[in-house]
Order: structure tokens, then sequence, then C-alpha cells
């Protein structure tokens, strides 16, 4: 039976806004549900079949949770928070948020505009989509951000035109290279192409061009396959040649359409999850996978007026 959230009847506020999920034994979707109304925005865990939906951090004046990253809820979670500095200004900052003690700390103290933050699988680095000198939110590019001393590094040195900036980060699992999706707009329409950056640093270099139109993409848990979202649908591609293999052409996913709703393999249970927007029904739904295209689900939707669903990955209790 799917499952709609419905936003209107979401508990109410508890004194604290980070709070320990109850057990469960397998991994759970993280996600976060981005508001059509200022500081709405929530960060929820479901199981894989769509129980056990829970509210994970609970917006309140002024504050609200965008985004989260991590391996596990007992080691930390890595949250983009929307919220009001000391002048007024609305902003985006990226706080490491460990759930058992409610302790919260701000991971990068620069003048500049923060996107969404993705923690290593060692949990020892932070990629921080950053731009640090121009007011333009959406040129942001990858960062590194290393959680014990506090480093920080633009981590590919690209010289990018204007109406160039990155997003969709997906680590590789041994910590050692990155994709994301770097996408430009152009006087008709927006190009997308698929980078691979290491963390030594350099120059990023292309993977797929404009003409694959890739709008995400990640890792499998052995690094020997990526799942990559194209024109075509989603499909696996063999990383040491590029191979491609179509596992869920568009056709099968009715009135759909692709918004920034993430797209994560689980370490465990060989299951990919993406959010899509169903142009007909009006909602934004979480989808799960098996990774050889079998068994496509739908776990939830909501409503187009509570906001867009975003899928951040897959956490471990």
């Amino acid at each position: 039976m799917r499952l709609k959230i419905a936003l209107a009847l979401i508990i109410l506020e508890i004194g604290s806004s980070c709070y320990r999920s109850k057990d469960h034994s397998s991994e759970l979707i993280l996600f976060a549900t981005v508001s059509n109304s200022p500081f709405q925005d929530s960060i929820y865990t479901v199981a894989p079949d769509g129980s056990d939906l829970e509210q994970l951090f609970i917006p309140r004046k002024g504050r609200s949770y965008v985004y989260a990253s991590g391996n596990s809820l007992r080691q930390g979670l890595v949250v983009t928070v929307h919220e009001i500095n000391p002048l007024g200004q609305v902003e985006n900052h990226n706080y490491w948020c460990e759930i058992a003690t409610n302790k919260w700390h701000r991971l990068l103290m620069r003048d500049g505009i923060e996107g969404a933050g993705y923690l290593s699988p060692d949990g020892s680095k932070i990629i921080c989509m950053f731009n640090l000198g121009s007011k333009v939110a959406q040129q942001l590019h990858p960062w590194t951000i290393h959680l014990t001393s506090g480093e920080t590094k633009n981590l590919t040195n690209d010289e990018t035109d204007a109406g160039v900036w990155d997003e969709s980060v997906s680590w590789r699992p041994d910590g050692q290279e990155i994709l994301f999706v770097r996408l430009q707009l152009t006087d008709d329409k927006l190009a997308s192409t698929l980078m691979r950056a290491s963390l030594s640093g350099g120059t990023s270099s292309l993977l797929f061009g404009p003409d694959v139109g890739v709008v995400a993409a990640c890792y499998a848990p052995d690094a020997a396959l990526m799942a990559v979202f194209t024109s075509k649908g989603l499909e696996v591609v063999e990383r040491s040649n590029l191979q491609r293999r179509l596992i869920l052409p568009w056709s099968s996913l009715p009135h759909a359409q692709f918004r920034s709703g993430g797209l994560v393999w689980s370490r465990n249970n060989n299951l990919i999850s993406f959010g899509i927007f169903n142009k007909e029904a009006k909602e934004y739904e979480l989808w799960t996978v098996v990774a050889d295209g079998s068994h496509a689900k739908k776990v939830l939707s909501q409503n187009e007026k509570h906001g867009r669903i975003t899928v951040t990955g897959f956490i471990q209790i």
C-alpha cells in the first residue's frame, strides 16, 4: 500500500530537534523533504519496504533541515541546516550532529555560500558544496573538510565559467574519489555532465558528456559499478570501461521527472533508491529497485504542495 506523508499531521515538535530513532535491524533510507513553506524542511528515515517512517529532525522557528548524510545514526550525521544568521540573513550551514547526545558543531567557518554536505565512507572527511567568492547561490563546487583538523580545501580547482555549478556528490567506497554532476546553463537549455575528482586534488575529469544526459550518479558498494540516471532511464555502468546497461527505462516510471531527487546504492541489500516527481499525480515519490532492475517499488509519496523528496543515503542504525 502506498504510504503518503501528511506533513500537516506530523507529530508536534519535541524539546530537542535531534532525537534518536528506535532500533532497527537493517539499513534505513535517509531522505529530506524540502518544503515550499519557509523553515518547514525535515529529515526522515524509512525502511526500504515503506515501514517505520520517522521524522528525525523536526523544524522549528528560524531553523529547518534540508539535507543529511552519514554512515550510521550511532556515529552522527552531517546536516545541512537552513537558518537565520546573527545578522538576520537566511543561509545554509553544515553541522556535525551527534544523535545520541544532541551535540551540534558547525563545520565550515568561512564566508561564502554553503550547499549540501556529504560524509566520506570512513567518516573522516566531508565534501561540502561551497562558493567562496561569488554571491550567486547556484555556483557551488566541491570542497573538502577534515572532521578532525577542520582543514578546508577546494577539491577541483577547476576554472568554470559563470552559470556553471556542481551537485549530487557520491563518494567512491575507498574514499579516494568522488562523482558529481556538473550543470551549465546555456541560452536555450541546461546541460549536464558527469565528472569525477580525486581526493588528492587537481582538475576534475569528464566521464559522460551532455549527450548522455546524466542527472545523478552513485557508486556501488564494491566500486566496480556505478548507477546513473540518464536521458534513457536508470543505467548501471562498468567503472573499468564505462559500458552501460539500462535496467529501468523511463517508460517503467510513468509520468516521471527527475528533480534533484537523489540516487543512492545500499551497502547491504543490493538496492538502489531514488526520488522522482510524478507529473500526472503531482506527487514526489521515493522508489527502490534491485540493482539488476527487478522489483521496482514505490516506497512512499507526498503531494507537491508539501515539497520535494530527496533521497540522501542508506544508513545503518
